[in-house]
């Protein structure tokens, strides 16, 4: 039963590590974000897959001994470019080299809109349908549920060693 308690407290305890984490990168991500009045509309265009290729990533695997064996991984990517002169180009990751393969292959395309940041000198492509408007308020929408889910589970932890605190028998 002893050790049952203290694997449950490790596990609280990494979760609580892991809220505070996600908690700072959300209020980061709230901070660093940009107005939907700082993208510049572009129009919709069509992509076409042109290619895949690796992409190496650092490694964020649970074993320690893992990721200092091997502390990047390959992932494969799917770019795809605009059909016109535009020269604008969109990827996206993909399960394995195969399926990238076979999506090149078939040539389907994709329309996407170009949001284009002119203080930066980039861009970003989203839905067809999406505003920048919409956009933001997804982005914000999204920060603010994993801050509000961190937040919620950091205060009940708290409650909880807080009353687990007040009950514990007094040493004399």
């Amino acid at each position: 039963m002893e050790r049952l308690k203290s694997m449950g407290l490790g596990v609280v305890l990494v979760l609580f590590i892991v809220s505070l984490t996600i908690l700072y990168i959300a209020g980061k991500g709230l901070m660093s974000m940009r107005p939907a009045d700082s993208y510049q509309d572009k129009g919709v265009y069509t992509f076409v897959p042109t290619k895949v290729l690796p992409h190496q990533v650092r490694n964020t695997s649970t074993s320690r001994r893992h990721r200092r064996m091997n502390s990047t991984k390959t992932e494969y990517m799917i770019y795809y470019q605009t059909t016109d002169q535009s020269r604008y180009e969109w990827k996206v990751k993909t399960v394995t080299k195969s399926s990238g393969e076979k999506t090149v292959e078939e040539g389907v395309p994709v329309e996407r809109k170009v949001l284009s940041i002119p203080e930066s000198g980039t861009y970003i492509t989203v839905e067809p349908d999406q505003t920048a408007e919409d956009y933001v308020r997804g982005q914000r929408r999204r920060n603010y549920i994993l801050a509000g889910i961190s937040l919620v589970y950091i205060i009940v932890v708290a409650i909880a060693g807080f009353v687990w605190l007040l009950r514990r028998p007094r040493r004399n």
